[in-house]
């Protein structure tokens, strides 16, 4: 186990690390860039909005989900044809991805500090309008292994049930990214912006502490279920 364990990092550290650093970071300068010319040209933006930080978080969540998604089928495949135990490919797999998503929120939180520095420095009249530091000190390793959880479950739908489960995550994708926000905007008193607003009122009455009971419970479920797929998953290359 110990050595898939390497043997599977050494195969995935470049991607991940792309990720860590060009993606996270090239997006997070070039959103502070952007807010800075933003700056320039707008005549009163009455307070700063760490906007790098912003694009940075949300870019890298979308290439990490999709990384994972992408290598599990194939070095699934790849490994198992050469011999590898599935259950030391699930578990060597899960915790170099786990360990990569966990150094991607990282990076995330030392861009965030250096945008606040920076800002702080070029602009020290402007308050800031929203302060993401210490939601991302708090809540970044959790959403990053939970993200890794959900996105390991979708790799192995896909490994097992093919088109169908592409068609089925894209649409959730498509609703959640899509449909819901179109939700929110909608007129109060419509049938969507109605819904809109119970969704949200049945989300902002559960208490913070299940929220942490539904997260390991959702864990649980996606691992246990996940590894049940891949056990019976045929190579298919």
């Amino acid at each position: 186990m110990v050595q898939t364990l390497k043997r599977q990092c050494r195969v995935l550290w470049r991607d991940w690390l792309a990720l860590c650093v060009g993606i996270v970071w090239g997006m997070g300068i070039f959103g502070f860039v952007l807010y800075q010319i933003l700056l320039v040209f707008a005549e009163d933006t009455g307070a700063y909005v760490p906007l790098g930080t912003i694009l940075a978080a949300f870019t890298g969540a979308i290439f990490a989900a999709t990384l994972t998604i992408t290598q599990m089928g194939l070095y699934f495949n790849v490994e198992v044809s050469m011999g590898c135990i599935r259950k030391h490919f699930f578990l060597s797999y899960t915790v170099c991805v786990c360990a990569a998503s966990l150094f991607a929120a990282g990076m995330v939180i030392l861009f965030c500090m250096a945008e606040n520095a920076l800002n702080g420095a070029l602009h020290p009249e402007l308050p800031v309008k929203l302060e993401i530091l210490p939601y991302l000190l708090r809540w970044s390793a959790p959403a990053a292994i939970l993200l890794v959880i959900a996105t390991l479950f979708g790799g192995a739908l896909i490994l097992r049930f093919g088109r169908p489960a592409r068609i089925a995550l894209l649409t959730v994708w498509i609703i959640v990214c899509i449909g819901f926000p179109q939700m929110v905007n909608a007129a109060s008193d419509s049938v969507l912006g109605r819904l809109a607003n119970a969704c949200i009122k049945a989300v902002s009455s559960v208490p913070a502490g299940a929220w942490g009971i539904i997260g390991v419970l959702f864990s649980i479920a996606a691992l246990g279920s996940s590894y049940l797929f891949l056990r019976r998953q045929q190579v298919t290359m």
